[in-house]
């Protein structure tokens, strides 16, 4: 790819990440002013979707600026408690939910886990979130079911598993996922599962991938904890 061509790209990324704000600036004064008609389920989604959907845009920029030197920049962030993350699993299949008619249950309860995990906030919805959104995608207009299972381990360490009953994936591509630019699907990019396994490994946690065509696809994650 010539420069010229790579510049009208970065120039694209940029415009599109300030773009992206401008449209949620008029949604969260739409949700100021007339929140009192909305339930307060309704409202608290819309708002930390809004809030979820900025900090997207801001990290397309540091990505952006990031892939011209041809690395993923990755920034530390505040841990995440126990209570912390049951509640940003929560919000993120509330949000599935809506966007889905498959089936998105989630298996956890971490509010009385002391330890912190590696990963922070930001990161860890993005992963699970794109995760999900894979998950969706596999469904095709099937209704199938997603489960988001989240357990702790004995060296203390959190195992999360997303796992549907969607198409699966050819075997011989397994091995592949989580390269950059590898994928399966049409019009697939690839950065997702990449950018994913980037960051887990950064923090010290690992990622693999079980699948079977016609049956569905489990991705495993284990995050390793850090005393509070």
């Amino acid at each position: 790819m010539n420069t010229a061509i790579k510049l009208k790209e970065h120039s694209k990324v940029r415009q599109a990440a300030h773009d992206i704000r401008s449209p949620l600036s008029a949604l969260n004064i739409l949700v100021k002013t007339c929140g009192d008609s909305l339930s307060e389920e309704a409202k608290a989604l819309l708002e930390a979707s809004i809030k979820r959907i900025n900090e997207i845009a801001a990290d397309l920029l540091a990505i952006e600026e990031s892939s011209q030197e041809g690395s993923v920049e990755i920034t530390s962030g505040k841990r995440m408690s126990g209570a912390e993350l049951q509640a940003s699993l929560q919000g993120l299949v509330s949000e599935k939910r809506v966007q889905t008619q498959c089936e998105v249950v989630l298996h956890a309860n971490l509010k009385n886990v002391s330890a912190s995990v590696a990963l922070p906030r930001t990161y860890f919805e993005r992963i699970v979130s794109n995760l999900v959104d894979n998950s969706i995608q596999a469904m095709g207009e099937r209704a199938g079911r997603i489960q988001i299972m989240v357990t702790e381990n004995i060296d203390g360490s959190l195992s999360i598993q997303v796992h549907d009953n969607g198409s699966g994936i050819p075997s011989h591509r397994l091995p592949l996922l989580g390269r950059k630019g590898a994928t399966f699907r049409k019009g697939g990019t690839g950065l997702g599962l990449y950018h994913a396994k980037t960051v887990i490994n950064h923090f010290g946690g690992e990622m693999g991938i079980i699948s079977e065509e016609g049956v569905g696809t489990m991705i495993k994650i284990k995050l390793p904890r850090r005393l509070s």
